[in-house]
């Protein structure tokens, strides 16, 4: 996914530059320095480094929803679901039915837990980083009156390796197979580097609005707010 964006900027930055050529050199000239900055490669390492660091915080992330499944998951929990997805409409849009059970839940948070290591010690990356972001959006949705900023950055943490190219180095089969090499082939690895710059975009651009971090309320902390403000209460 992160190549195929990778080259259709490309091959966009390169036929305005063509464009633009004609018309003004100096203008072309700067569009091809800035071509050349964003297509310039990045190291893999750093980037699987933050897939490890992603993948061992989400697995604390859902044991920690696991073992408090009971109190806010199940249907005999505090939260009164049904209420919330009156009140949200878009909380109904998730991968939990309504009449979801509390071995449901449980068993989903498991099987998120052993796609987390799947993810640490990477093993397919992309397709277990987008179950586990599929998990962790339905259940921000499904206990939304309980979601704070925490629980955002745990599912945009796991769009970002959807997006970025991990899985490069630091992958177990390979260490097995030969620890020498591998660590010899991750060091000198590298990446195309246009989604690396345009995630560290959006990381600087959400820790530095205006609306997130600041305040009695954050990103993500609408919900309790909203139920005090309308004299909501749980279950």
């Amino acid at each position: 996914m992160a190549d195929n964006s990778y080259s259709v900027a490309r091959t966009e930055i390169t036929r305005l530059s063509s464009r633009l050529s004609l018309g003004n050199p100096s203008h072309a000239g700067l569009l091809i320095h800035l071509r050349q900055a964003l297509a310039r490669p990045t190291d893999a390492l750093p980037l699987d480094i933050f897939r490890v660091l992603v993948g061992l915080l989400t697995f604390i992330y859902f044991l920690q929803t696991f073992l408090e499944a009971r109190d806010f998951s199940g249907p005999d929990g505090l939260i009164d679901h049904e209420l919330s997805q009156k009140i949200f409409w878009f909380t109904r849009i998730g991968l939990f039915p309504p009449d979801s059970s509390l071995l449901f839940f449980q068993t989903i948070f498991l099987i998120a837990c052993l796609c987390s290591w799947a993810v640490i010690l990477g093993y397919r990356v992309k397709i277990f980083a987008a179950i586990l972001y599929l998990i962790a959006v339905s259940t921000y949705r499904w206990n939304f009156l309980v979601m704070y900023v925490d629980d955002s950055i745990m599912h945009l943490a796991l769009f970002w390796l959807l997006l970025l190219p991990v899985g490069r180095t630091l992958v177990l089969s390979e260490w097995r197979a030969d620890r020498k090499e591998a660590w010899q082939r991750w060091k000198h690895a590298t990446a195309p580097g246009f989604a690396v710059r345009s995630c560290s975009g959006t990381l600087r651009s959400s820790i530095w609005s205006p609306g997130c971090g600041s305040g009695p309320v954050r990103c993500g902390a609408t919900a309790p707010r909203f139920m005090q403000s309308s004299n909501c209460r749980f279950r």
